[in-house]
């Protein structure tokens, strides 16, 4: 199925689970399915925000046979462009990058394990090793590959 219609298949899902009473009212409107890749850059899964306003108030994730694998709702909602809009985590990796890098565009994917959803972007200068970057919200962190073992961000 081309990645258009799979959209189509996802958003259609979860507006029968909404009918049939399966995912809350939210209060927010389900948005755009995005493509959550896996490593080797095939989607995995899909999410579904949920949109009120500005705010994420909650997002689905689905699998590509449209089984629902989580739904979490954000308490007081965040604001949708940080966690959503590739510009911005563009500009959140960007702000810790090599000023002189060339950056990759931002891919929704996951760290080890696909309930840690995050973007990841790569960054690349000529002779150099390519880092790869994690953003979720507002935490960026350079990807630490398998040698740490809880993943995030570290702390200060």
């Amino acid at each position: 199925m081309a990645q258009g219609e799979e959209r189509e298949a996802i958003a259609s899902r979860v507006q029968q689970l909404l009918a049939n009473g399966q995912l809350q009212s939210t209060g927010g409107m389900p948005g755009t399915p995005l493509p959550v890749h896996n490593q080797n850059g095939t989607v995995h899964s899909w999410i579904v925000p949920f949109i009120a306003g500005t705010k994420l108030v909650a997002w689905a994730q689905l699998s590509r046979s449209l089984d629902l694998l989580r739904f979490s709702l954000l308490s007081d909602g965040v604001e949708a462009k940080d966690w959503l809009d590739p510009e911005q985590i563009a500009r959140r990796v960007s702000a810790v990058a090599d000023e002189e890098s060339t950056l990759s565009f931002p891919v929704l994917t996951y760290d080890r394990d696909p309930s840690r959803l995050v973007w990841a972007v790569k960054s690349s200068r000529p002779g150099e090793a390519i880092r790869r970057w994690f953003v979720a919200g507002d935490a960026v962190w350079e990807d630490a590959g398998m040698e740490e073992v809880t993943g995030g961000p570290p702390r200060s």
